[in-house]
């Protein structure tokens, strides 16, 4: 789900857990980083897939992205009230 750009995939397919000794070493390798310890795998077998219609996504979007561009709609409303403050002082 990406909420900003209002894109979701759905994947459809088959699910299983795969004990790490029994799955294949290509995936083992894949999976096994830094020393993490696995025990299973969940593999899919994926049968369709498909991008979603955006009209039933809210627009939702990352409170960083959000505190960014409200700052930014804001700095030049801040520095013209700074600058009519300094010509006609506090009102």
């Amino acid at each position: 789900m990406d909420y900003a750009a209002k894109a979701r995939l759905k994947i459809q397919g088959h699910a299983r857990l795969v004990d790490l000794a029994d799955a294949a070493p290509r995936i083992v390798a894949q999976v096994v980083q830094d020393g993490t310890p696995v025990e299973r795998i969940l593999t899919i077998d994926i049968a369709a897939m498909d991008w979603n219609c955006p009209k039933y996504i809210p627009s939702l979007y990352p409170e960083a992205l959000a505190r960014e561009a409200i700052a930014r709609a804001v700095a030049p409303l801040q520095a013209e009230v700074a600058e009519l403050r300094g010509r006609f002082g506090e009102v």
